[in-house]
């Protein structure tokens, strides 16, 4: 089972610790980190931009879907705020608008 969230990003610059260069919307290369329970709990994600736009150092805010494949992600919800990790610093943030139902299909 895949969750799904609208979220809204920010990614920091690059010569702030962020990406280095873009990837394209629809990535899996990033986490998402988030503070469930008090237990920081870390997904892996697609994550595509409204705009289809790349994911961008320094982008945001911006609006796309996360699209969780880790089951235990049924415990996220709207307000929820995660850092986004590449591959273990952080270089964004962001928070769930609201869950999307369903949830688009992982190919």
């Amino acid at each position: 089972m895949t969750i799904a969230a609208r979220v809204v990003i920010e990614l920091l610059p690059a010569d702030r610790g962020g990406l280095t260069r873009p990837q394209a919307s629809g990535t899996r290369s990033l986490l998402y980190r988030f503070d469930v329970n008090g237990e920081p709990t870390t997904y892996g994600a697609f994550l595509d931009l409204d705009d289809e736009g790349a994911v961008a150092p320094g982008i945001g805010p911006v609006g796309g879907v996360l699209t969780l494949w880790a089951e235990s992600a049924d415990r996220i919800s709207a307000g929820d705020r995660f850092d986004i990790v590449y591959p273990v610093r952080i270089v964004g943030r962001g928070y769930v608008e609201g869950l999307v139902s369903p949830a688009p299909e992982i190919p």
